[in-house]
């Protein structure tokens, strides 16, 4: 019995031990899958498959097996390291971070520790947390020890460098992560790499010269073709257009580039793009996302194939269904995101196209260059168009970078309105266009105009260094209004109150915005505390008429807007009763009804906050 009981414990430890050296050896096996899976993703479109997520992710579970049920075995280490990895590749980098942590604070022996502190470096970096990243890195690369990793870790810390501005530094580490390179393929990779950064920021000599040196070290097929390519954008940097569609078309007609042929299309796209050959630079973009949809060279086309429709057809329509396809294309790339912001951008203008060619049907008058003698345009007619006009201009200069459709909106602008209030900053915006453009002359000669016929407009005086004469009175005005405030009407002394603010009026020293808010101060009351809305409805007309450009209007215009519902409501409720009688008649249900539409509007208390302001 003794030795059937000694044979069932033998049995047993010899089965734990072939379960978690069988987990281990299953987390192994998916880790090296994964890893090899993710070499081929990233050679043939660039970003990781969904199947080789689920491995990675079926490696970190065995990993966190072995960890959790067998801590005294002797692959708790090597089953951290692979988590770690995995988790990494998941993007799951707290997860990873605290990982790769652990493994060297509790086993600071394993083969794994230095690599680690390397990770971690890695995890801060993609957390956002790049100074820390950068520390690490530093003292990394201080110590000895480490230095089978070096390469990796001046290539990080040159990647730092760079989003940092210093580019100096990151060409410092980079080129010494190159020399500490000792392995073909993986320096060939640093030095492609470096090639992309020096193209970026233009720099084709020293870009060319990295390009040969990986020609002369390089026998893989794949690297080699991939400089090619570069070279086929050197070209047409430069204006090389015929070196470079040769050079791409050569490699087309090479069925062993096949891996490269997205890439390939999507730079002769961009050759005939920079020609201005913008039917034949559609149809290639169009090969791109027909032929190799989801993926990020389909989704970079559809992104040129908006920007086209966009700024060369100002086709607004077709530009939003190429934006809108890029993130169906890899939802994941910079991109997706500018995509988005050129939708909103997009759906913006055509909503103030709607609202401009509106007016323009309704007040045919707008279009007419007499405008002045047309009586039936308002003033607020005119001010919207005017205002919604300059946003069409603004649009389509710095969001639409079409600067000859915005030059001609200002002149048209400043010929037919030259009285409106926006023309000061029509004339300025105007001046500041031309500059950027390189019509100087013209740029300075607006400026000029705008000094001398709007001489107290903020951008004439901030040109000559001199200070508004209205703001120089706001301060002494603003006291005064608090003043009355205080000592009349939050006393309930409303009817002195009125006669202190229409004493103000008739001072010569009120600044324009202090007038316009004393004066819709007295509508208020007329409206809300002594229910006498033709007098309300004077003053708020007065505000809107005098004083557009200012807060008061708005808020004028909105108060007469429910005054006028108001009083269609009264005239509805007794069709017998003329107007004036309603309202003389009727005071309690026209209050109660004036508290309704107060409870919408919250006039009164919007009106206090902004004299309290």
């Amino acid at each position: 019995m003794r030795l059937f009981r000694l044979n069932l414990v033998f049995l047993w430890v010899i089965l734990s031990g072939c379960a978690y050296f069988n987990t281990f050896y299953n987390a192994k096996t998916y880790f090296s899958e994964a890893t090899r899976q993710m070499e081929e993703d990233l050679n043939k479109d660039g970003k990781i498959s969904r199947a080789t997520y689920s491995t990675f992710e079926n490696a970190s579970l065995k990993a966190q097996k072995v960890i959790e049920r067998f801590p005294d075995s002797d692959y708790v280490d090597d089953a951290m390291y692979i988590a770690g990895v995995s988790n990494f590749h998941l993007q799951k980098y707290t997860i990873a971070r605290t990982m790769f942590s652990r493994l060297t604070i509790e086993f600071p022996s394993s083969p794994y520790y230095a690599e680690s502190h390397l990770w971690i470096a890695r995890c801060y970096y993609e957390l956002g947390e790049k100074d820390i990243a950068f520390r690490m890195l530093e003292e990394f690369i201080s110590n000895s020890k480490n230095k089978v990793f070096f390469g990796e870790a001046m290539s990080l810390a040159g990647y730092l460098a760079l989003e940092e501005g210093e580019d100096e530094k990151a060409f410092e580490y980079f080129n010494q992560a190159v020399d500490m390179s000792h392995d073909i393929q993986s320096k060939s990779n640093l030095l492609f790499e470096l090639s992309q950064i020096y193209i970026d920021r233009s720099m084709l000599e020293k870009a060319l010269s990295v390009l040969q040196e990986i020609e002369e070290i390089s026998i893989d097929p794949l690297m080699l073709t991939r400089v090619q390519l570069q070279y086929a954008k050197i070209y047409r940097i430069r204006e090389m257009y015929e070196e470079s569609e040769e050079l791409i078309k050569e490699m087309l007609a090479n069925e062993e580039n096949q891996s490269v042929f997205p890439d390939l299309e999507l730079e002769l796209a961009q050759v005939y793009t920079q020609q201005n050959k913008m039917d034949q630079a559609i149809q290639r973009h169009k090969t791109v996302t027909e032929n190799y949809p989801n993926t990020p060279q389909a989704a970079k086309a559809s992104y040129n194939l908006g920007e086209i429709y966009l700024h060369g057809l100002n086709d607004y329509e077709s530009a939003r269904n190429a934006f809108v396809a890029v993130r169906q294309h890899d939802r994941n790339c910079l991109e997706a995101t500018l995509a988005q912001s050129k939708i909103n951008e997009i759906g913006q203008f055509v909503s103030l196209n709607n609202e401009i060619q509106n007016l323009e049907e309704e007040y045919p008058g707008l279009m007419n260059p007499e405008v002045e003698q047309d009586t039936s345009l308002t003033d607020k007619v005119i001010n919207d168009y005017v205002k919604n006009k300059f946003r069409q201009a603004e649009f389509l200069a710095f969001n639409f970078q079409s600067p000859d459709s915005a030059l001609g909106i200002y002149q048209s602008l400043t010929t037919r309105f030259k009285d409106n209030p926006f023309i000061p900053q029509i004339l300025n915006t105007w001046s500041y266009l031309l500059k950027e453009t390189g019509d100087t002359l013209r740029a300075e000669m607006l400026k000029n105009r705008l000094i001398r016929e709007y001489p107290y407009s903020p951008f004439s005086l901030q040109y000559l260094g001199r200070e508004h004469p209205d703001s120089l009175k706001q301060e002494k005005n603003q006291s005064l209004i608090f003043h009355i405030e205080e000592t009349y009407f939050n006393q309930a002394r409303e009817q002195e109150g009125m006669k202190a603010f229409k004493a103000l009026l008739d001072t010569a020293s009120l600044d324009s915005v202090s007038r316009a808010q004393v004066m819709y101060r007295i509508g208020l009351e007329y409206d809300q505390t002594f229910s006498d809305l033709d007098s309300a409805m004077f003053y708020y007309q007065l505000v809107k008429n005098r004083f557009a450009s200012t807060k008061y209007a708005d808020a004028a215009e909105k108060r007469m807007n429910e005054l006028n519902r108001i009083i269609e409501k009264l005239m509805e409720a007794s069709v017998d009763d003329t107007l004036e009688t309603t309202v003389v008649d009727s005071t309690q249900g026209l209050e109660t009804m004036m508290d309704e539409m107060a409870m919408d509007s919250l006039q009164r208390e919007e009106a206090h906050e902004s004299i309290q302001e």
